[in-house]
């Protein structure tokens, strides 16, 4: 076991022979007390300070009352004068937080608290964390507070800049703003201010560490974002099966490689109490919402692995075998459905599934569209000789309607072919009279040229003959294009 501490002084075990170590004291502990050690959290725990009392400066009774003539101006927006007064107060004791604070307060055009919260930039930081690190600790702690609250409403990089600037400070609300930043944080999946609030834990707070970031897994707003958070749970607790099946889960929805999902799945069948059922639950789900190839092949390779007795799995193999069907993994629905023949040789429903399967549809209904008969498949007697007479009459209608649909499209294609080779004839007819007449017009117009005749009549007549050249060409097109379909008819048929 590397990277380990004690979780009472947090002081590094330096694993021997039969024992392990404090670096800081010597102290040894027997290897079987390995539970009270923890491994060392990824983190860098923030360093933090005191709030400051206060700058003490000799204040007079005239800057009381000038900064309550500012408080005045403020509330009835008076900008400029109250400007010039915060001027006058910082020329003659420029570390008057309060003055500094009421300054910010006049460049925002902030008459309260609240509007100032709503007006606030990443660029006015700095200046803020001056005035708290200065303020006395009552208008210190009311910043603080005024900044922790921006979580609700500031984005993600602009609430991080926030909290680089006031978590440092400790003071009596901080470790209640901490809860419900990392609250809101996780509510919207807020990963920048996350990161940094986790910059508070210490090394002794795995607990904390690990339900933080199980909470956040829960709220991502995307899987690879989810499993990022579940795999680092697991790098400080392996044994964690919640987070185990989590990640699993997500796997399966997020559609990866067979080899990571079935590692996963090995995981927790290493720690589990119940192995049967954790490979139920899998099997269940993949009979449920399979969509894919990958889970094609997790579900063969479960079988190959991890099952005993298959007759005990039919429930699972008899779903598998459908939901594969229904999304037409025809190969992967015959797998399933020939290890079930394996020891249910005489199970009809999956002699109609491997009929299906052999025939490419995906329910009865689509049968009804085939030109193939359900007889050239062997399974189909099979199937028909292990259920009632009931279903027997239904199926054999089926393949009688089935017929009969077939010569209806038969007669339909016929009529269709004869309409086409009608059009034909007509475009063809079409396309000798266009000839003639771009023939025709075209020696007029040449007599009439030789003859010297009437230049304009040539004229006309020679745009004529040219107009009905092209019309042949459409009517050329025409009959290709008819050609084209009396073939796929003919294919068809």
């Amino acid at each position: 076991m590397e990277n380990i501490v004690c979780k009472n002084c947090g002081s590094k075990l330096i694993k021997q022979e039969d024992c392990y170590v404090r670096e800081n004291c010597g102290e040894k502990h027997p290897i079987q007390e390995e539970q009270v050690f923890a491994k060392t959290l990824p983190i860098k725990t923030l360093q933090t300070r005191e709030l400051s009392i206060g700058i003490k400066v000799q204040t007079d009774i005239t800057e009381q009352q000038t900064l309550s003539l500012i408080d005045t101006y403020i509330k009835l927006e008076q900008w400029e004068e109250a400007e010039k007064l915060v001027n006058d107060i910082l020329s003659k004791n420029s570390v008057c937080t309060e003055a500094l604070w009421k300054k910010l307060l006049i460049e925002k055009r902030a008459m309260d608290k609240e509007t100032f919260a709503k007006r606030v930039t990443i660029a006015n930081l700095p200046y803020l964390d001056k005035i708290i690190s200065e303020a006395p600790q009552e208008m210190a702690t009311k910043i603080l507070d005024l900044l922790y609250n921006e979580r609700t409403t500031a984005s993600d990089a602009f609430y991080c800049e926030i909290l680089k600037i006031v978590l440092p400070y400790r003071y009596e609300k901080r470790e209640a703003q901490i809860k419900a930043s990392f609250a809101c944080a996780i509510a919207n999946s807020l990963k920048m201010s996350f990161e940094l609030l986790l910059t508070t834990l210490n090394s002794a707070d795995v607990d904390s560490y690990i339900q933080y970031n199980l909470r956040y897994a829960k709220y991502a707003k995307t899987r690879a974002e989810k499993k990022e958070y579940l795999l680092r749970v697991l790098k400080i607790d392996e044994k964690n099966m919640e987070v185990l099946k989590m990640l699993l889960y997500t796997q399966l929805k997020d559609d990866d490689l067979p080899s990571a999902v079935l590692n996963t799945l090995g995981n927790i069948l290493k720690y589990s109490e119940d192995k049967r059922a954790e490979i139920k639950g899998v099997l269940t789900w993949l009979g449920k919402k399979l969509h894919t190839q990958n889970h094609c092949l997790i579900a063969k390779e479960i079988f190959l692995c991890y099952t005993d007795e298959l007759s005990a799995w039919i429930t699972e193999l008899t779903a598998l075998s459908q939901i594969t069907l229904r999304n037409g993994y025809f190969e992967d629905s015959e797998y399933f459905s020939k290890l079930i023949l394996s020891f249910a040789p005489n199970n009809s429903a999956v002699y109609w599934n491997i009929c299906l399967m052999k025939l490419r549809v995906k329910t009865d209904k689509e049968i009804l569209d085939l030109d193939v008969s359900l007889y050239t498949i062997p399974e189909f007697n099979k199937y028909l000789a292990l259920v009632d007479e009931t279903r027997r009459i239904e199926c054999i209608q089926l393949e009688k309607e089935r017929e009969k649909q077939k010569e209806l499209k038969k007669e339909l294609k016929k009529e269709q072919k004869q309409q086409k080779e009608k059009e034909l004839k007509s475009v063809k007819s079409n396309i000798r009279k266009s000839l003639l007449s771009t023939i025709a017009f075209a020696i007029i117009a040449v007599g009439d040229f030789v003859n010297g005749g009437s230049i304009g009549w040539g004229f006309i007549c020679s745009i004529i003959s040219f107009f009905s050249l092209i019309t042949s060409f459409v009517f050329f097109n025409d009959a290709f294009a008819i050609k084209k379909d009396i073939k796929n008819i003919e294919k068809e048929q």
